[in-house]
């Protein structure tokens, strides 16, 4: 009986470690920004991420007549990956049409806009 005990303890630990593995979520900051709707209310972020990570959403952190301040938050990917750079795009709806205001991600760094 112990030596099914240990197996059951053994195959709990790896499933437990395993599970570990599946990542993280974290806000990352846009790449750039182009509009992608014609009334210019919605905005289409451009992350870069990892080969394996998942953009899971883009978040209007706020809004003002000067400024929209905006993030994305991507799923990373556990493991170890190739360091190559993914180009994502990840939707966020504004209010108003984004006009002459700046895009800013949340460390008040500006986000250029791509046409």
């Amino acid at each position: 009986m112990p030596a099914r005990w240990v197996a059951v303890t053994i195959t709990v630990a790896a499933l437990v470690a395993l599970a570990g593995c599946g990542g993280s979520t974290t806000v990352f900051n846009a790449y750039a920004w182009k509009t992608s709707s014609s009334d210019t209310t919605t905005l289409a972020l451009i992350v870069i991420t990892g080969p394996d990570d998942k953009v899971a959403e883009g978040e209007l952190v706020s809004e003002s007549d000067k400024d929209v301040v905006v993030a994305a938050t991507v799923r990373v990917a556990g493991g170890s990956h190739t360091a190559n750079g993914v180009f994502r795009e990840v939707d966020v709806k504004l209010s108003k049409p984004i006009g002459t205001r700046r895009v800013l991600n949340r460390d008040g760094s500006e986000v250029p806009h791509q046409p």
